[in-house]
């Protein structure tokens, strides 16, 4: 399953909007399947983006997401506004250039640096 970043960002941006206690469910995502969604907090806990609750459910790989991390802090702040998400997708495209986390992440740096002047 490949890695939907416009999904990743929704994540982020939820969790970082709980309140102490809440937590975010995958089907807590309009528009996505749970599958999909599970997979995704799953692999943004593997990255160390947020943290997770873990369990088993009929055999299936379940989690429940409780907190950004540090780092899921820092990434989210780089890709929040509309408008740098827009630019460093637009610049992946344009150049050809794998959507990896590490280029986001230099796109979206060196975005809000230029911003900053």
């Amino acid at each position: 399953m490949k890695r939907d970043w416009d999904l990743v960002r929704k994540i982020l941006m939820r969790v970082e909007s709980l309140e102490y206690g809440q937590e975010l469910r995958a089907g807590d995502i309009e528009g996505y399947d749970s599958p999909v969604v599970s997979h995704h907090l799953r692999i943004l806990m593997e990255a160390g983006l947020i943290d997770v609750i873990e369990f088993d459910a009929l055999g299936d790989w379940e989690g429940i997401a409780t907190r950004l991390t540090w780092d899921g802090h820092e990434f989210i702040d780089q890709i929040r506004s509309d408008t740098i998400w827009r630019k460093v997708k637009d610049r992946l495209t344009h150049e050809g250039l794998s959507a990896s986390f590490h280029a986001i992440r230099a796109i979206a740096d060196g975005l809000v640096r230029s911003a900053l002047g």
